[in-house]
């Protein structure tokens, strides 16, 4: 439990460092909700993973830290998704909305989603 909170606050600091960048395509937009009801946290971080990607290469290309950091955001998400106890099954995910119907952020507001999914995940 210790390692996941010092993985969760590097997460936080990655974060924060990749939100004082300016992403060079202003009118860059993700896919993100921090709104979602507590059953679909797990789709929302899913989809929050696959758009880090994004992220990196269309904000952060030519900037090889930012995009480490974008990566090891990622992972850090995945990890705790692969967390058992977390797991949400096919039935309730089938409710929850698809990734590309999530309002579209500026990657300061997306990655502020991430970081509020995140805390409603480990108080899931």
């Amino acid at each position: 439990m210790k390692e996941l909170k010092k993985k969760h606050e590097r997460m936080t600091n990655f974060s924060k460092d990749l939100q004082k960048k300016t992403c060079p395509f202003d009118n860059t937009k993700f896919y993100s909700d921090s709104s979602v009801q507590p059953e679909c946290i797990v789709t929302a971080l899913e989809c929050a993973s696959k758009e880090l990607q994004t992220v990196a290469s269309e904000c952060f290309s030519g900037d090889f830290n930012a995009t480490v950091q974008c990566t090891t955001i990622g992972r850090f998400i995945q990890e705790l998704l692969n967390e058992p106890k977390k797991a949400t099954d096919e039935t309730t995910a089938k409710t929850c909305k698809a990734c590309e119907t999530y309002p579209q952020k500026s990657h300061k507001d997306f990655l502020n989603d991430v970081e509020t999914l995140v805390k409603k995940f480990n108080t899931h």
